[in-house]
């Protein structure tokens, strides 16, 4: 339940509200204010939320140590003018056993690589604008422009709808200019940005430089977490998941589906005290008897979604901070 007013509420029935009606419901209560520059265009036949590098980021300033990075942001003159020249990161992955291991993607830089962004929202609700405080926290952490898809949502348009326009956005950047690509997405986001990949040809897969996955959820119905931390007030419990993949035709978004060989290297956020914890857990161990070059940050104490909680939270702020010191080094190469 969410209070509007002292007089009204919404209360949204995850497991049999009607989807059409959870979608204005939804929207209506977690649209977030854009930052100016934000504008929505039509790339590749799908609309995205394009939000413009942040002007006043600069590589010399530490990643995730945001009080630093307001503070410096507060000084007399433009960042770019203080900074002359910029600063060359360490370019190492990790291989499941902990070694330092290459991999040839061309150059990569600020000027070359943009992040394509899928919204979290169980695959049935949610758009850019539901999520735009994680995106602009994105562009602010990483420097990057980044690109809100507005894919197409469940049950109307399921699986392979939002990898299709996933993958038209990613034509288009490269069309335009971007020679790097950088997935991610949150929760059923993070699904879909790693279901994209999953499908990649060759040819263009060789643009993406990474993929995260921010608290994924990939349909498991029988783990701890889920059974221990599920919740059918916030839509979290074994019900809910279970409506949410059968609508999403989720069999794209298994782990079974997701758990393949790829030298693209991937990062995967998980909140302790999420109820779908297990499954980026799981994730994780299966990505990596595969010879991923897999990064995992488990964040305890944290629920699903917490990363909605910026810009003032640090934990939220710490794990966006240790994200872009992981796309700082692919980005660096």
């Amino acid at each position: 339940m969410v209070r509007l007013t002292e007089t009204e509420t919404i209360v949204f029935d995850w497991l049999n509200g009607d989807i059409r009606t959870l979608r204005r419901d939804y929207e209506r209560v977690r649209a977030k204010p854009v930052p100016d520059g934000a504008e929505w265009l039509h790339v590749g036949g799908v609309g995205v939320l394009r939000f413009a590098a942040d002007p006043m980021w600069h590589p010399l300033l530490p990643l995730g140590r945001s009080a630093e990075r307001s503070e410096a942001m507060r000084g007399s003159q433009p960042l770019a003018r203080r900074f002359a020249q910029p600063l060359i990161r360490p370019s190492a992955t990790f291989s499941p056993r902990g070694e330092a291991e290459s991999r040839t993607v061309g150059e990569p830089s600020l000027r070359t690589t943009a992040i394509v962004y899928f919204h979290g929202g169980g695959f049935i609700v949610g758009s850019p604008l539901t999520h735009a405080d994680i995106a602009t926290e994105l562009v602010r952490h990483t420097g990057l422009p980044l690109y809100s898809v507005d894919y197409r949502l469940a049950p109307d348009h399921p699986s392979p709808a939002p990898a299709e326009d996933g993958l038209a956005v990613i034509r288009h950047l490269l069309g335009e200019g971007f020679s790097h690509i950088l997935l991610c997405g949150d929760s059923a986001g993070g699904a879909i940005a790693l279901s994209v990949e999953a499908t990649l040809s060759d040819d263009l897969r060789k643009h993406v430089i990474g993929v995260a996955s921010f608290y994924g959820a990939h349909g498991l119905l029988d783990t701890n977490s889920l059974i221990e931390k599920g919740s059918r007030v916030d839509g979290t419990d074994r019900a809910c998941v279970a409506r949410y993949f059968l609508a999403a035709g989720g069999d794209a978004y298994s782990i079974e589906a997701l758990a393949r060989p790829s030298a693209v290297p991937v990062y995967l956020i998980a909140a302790d005290d999420d109820p779908l914890r297990d499954d980026t857990l799981i994730l994780a161990q299966a990505m990596k008897v595969h010879g991923r070059a897999v990064t995992l940050d488990n964040v305890v104490g944290e629920n699903h979604g917490f990363l909605h909680h910026q810009p003032h939270y640090a934990r939220a702020a710490a794990a966006l901070g240790r994200f872009a010191a992981w796309v700082g080094a692919l980005t660096s190469k």
